[in-house]
């Protein structure tokens, strides 16, 4: 993952969504009468799950949920930066919300 600073231009244009594509072959039916004896497809083939940030910037974050290369301190580290950016937001909606209020009197 690429590192990100503290602070942000704007969180307006910031928006990803998380995609996932998952791509299977063959499965077996498993009401079949036919197939009892045959083991299921996620037995003998390996599924292929794709996911990807995308939002509409050309330095879109990608994360290979099949990339073994990912050790503990990296999700630690993902983990630790998503709740700081949980309680920054969190912190930024409540200054709003106090904002609009005294708009409002």
């Amino acid at each position: 993952m690429k590192p990100r600073g503290d602070k942000r231009p704007s969180l307006k244009y910031d928006r990803k969504v998380l995609v996932a594509e998952e791509s299977t072959k063959n499965w077996a039916d498993s009401d079949s009468e036919s197939s009892s004896s045959s083991s299921s497809s996620s037995d003998s083939e390996q599924e292929e799950v794709h996911c990807f940030m995308a939002d509409h910037m050309d330095d879109d974050e990608v994360f290979d949920f099949a990339n073994t290369e990912f050790t503990r301190e990296d999700l630690v580290q993902a983990l630790n930066d998503m709740v700081h950016e949980y309680k920054t937001l969190s912190h930024t909606f409540k200054e709003i919300k106090v904002e609009n209020a005294s708009l409002k009197n």
